[in-house]
């Protein structure tokens, strides 16, 4: 089905599956709770939206997100 989704290989789809199964859970509602957060900001007009997905995307990197309990 992820094949099928995405339109990948089947190696592809298998290493996606991998390394989906890897993440916690706990970073993905950090993830989701700090895009929230930054969907809010550009709407109103707080942040520039591709200076903002950038800074968000170095803070991922970074892990900032990795240790934070929710």
């Amino acid at each position: 089905e992820i094949k099928k989704y995405f339109d990948v290989s089947v190696g592809r789809a298998y290493y996606l599956v991998l390394n989906a199964n890897k993440l916690k859970e706990v970073v993905l509602i950090n993830y989701y709770q700090s895009l929230a957060n930054l969907d809010y900001r550009i709407k109103s007009g707080e942040i520039d939206k591709k200076l903002a997905l950038e800074i968000w995307l170095l803070k991922v990197l970074g892990g900032e997100y990795d240790t934070k309990k929710v």
